[in-house]
C-alpha cells in the first residue's frame, strides 16, 4: 500500500491509503486523534472486527513503521460507536464527500488550501418524505426519487451483503450534494441515506418537477 492520500479535519491530518485493489483504508491513529481520543495502540480499535482492520508499513521521518489501518467498513463501525461529538459530522463528511471524491479523482483537494480543513456543518437535514409532507407537496417520496434519478441528482449504488447478495441503495450525486448530504447508515456501514437541506429543498423540487411537466 503506497498511495497515501492525506486530508485535514480541523487541522489534524488523516491519512487514507489506497491498496492495489483500489480499496481505501484509513490510518486508525489519525482517525482516533482527530476525534479527540488519546492513541493507546491497537487496543483503541480492538472492538472492530478483524476483517475490517489490518497493518501496513509506511515511510515516516523515523523510518519504516507498521501502522494499524481500517477499511471503509471499519471506519464507519468505529465512528458509529464513538460518543465523541465530532463522530457524526466526520462520518457524514467522509461518507458523503471525501471517499466518493477520492474514488472518482484519486485525490481530495480543497479550493482554499492544499489540504481540506473541515468545518462542521450545523445545517439540519431531513428525509425527502418529511420535507414533501412539510411543504404539502402532492408527491410520494418514491416518485420524487425517480425524478431525482432522471435529472442526475440521485443515483443507485450497490453493496455486497451477506452470502454474496447485492443490496441496492440511493445516494446523492455531486449535483445533488448542493441540496443535501449522504448520511451513513448505522446498520449498513457501506450504505448511505440521502437527506436534504430544508432551506433549498423546494428549489430542488421545482427543478425536477418543472422538467417533468
Amino acid at each position: 500500500m503506497s498511495n497515501i492520500i492525506p486530508f485535514n479535519y480541523e487541522n489534524k491530518e488523516i491519512r487514507t491509503i489506497q491498496d492495489e485493489n483500489n480499496e481505501l483504508w484509513v490510518v486508525a491513529k489519525d482517525l482516533a486523534e482527530a476525534l479527540g481520543y488519546k492513541w493507546n495502540g491497537s487496543s483503541r480499535v480492538a472492538h472492530i472486527p478483524e476483517e475490517w482492520k489490518g497493518v501496513t508499513s509506511v515511510v515516516t521521518p523515523g523510518g519504516l513503521q507498521d501502522i494499524t489501518i481500517l477499511s471503509e467498513q471499519g471506519v464507519y463501525f468505529f465512528l458509529c460507536r464513538s460518543d465523541k461529538p465530532k463522530a457524526i459530522p466526520l462520518q457524514k463528511w467522509i461518507a458523503g464527500e471525501v471517499l466518493p471524491t477520492i474514488r472518482k479523482t484519486g485525490s481530495y483537494t480543497s479550493p482554499t488550501a492544499s489540504l481540506p480543513v473541515y468545518t462542521p456543518d450545523v445545517k439540519t437535514t431531513f428525509s425527502a418524505s418529511d420535507l414533501l409532507k412539510k411543504n404539502d407537496c402532492p408527491m410520494s417520496a418514491a416518485a420524487f426519487n425517480k425524478l431525482l434519478v432522471a435529472n442526475g441528482f440521485l443515483e443507485e449504488r450497490e453493496r455486497t451483503a451477506s452470502k454474496g447478495r447485492i443490496k441496492r441503495f440511493k445516494a446523492l450525486t455531486e449535483a445533488g450534494l448542493k441540496y443535501g448530504q449522504n448520511d451513513a447508515s448505522k446498520h449498513n456501514p457501506r450504505a448511505v441515506h440521502p437527506h436534504y437541506f430544508e432551506d433549498s429543498f423546494m428549489d430542488l423540487f421545482t427543478l425536477v418537477t418543472q422538467g417533468d411537466e
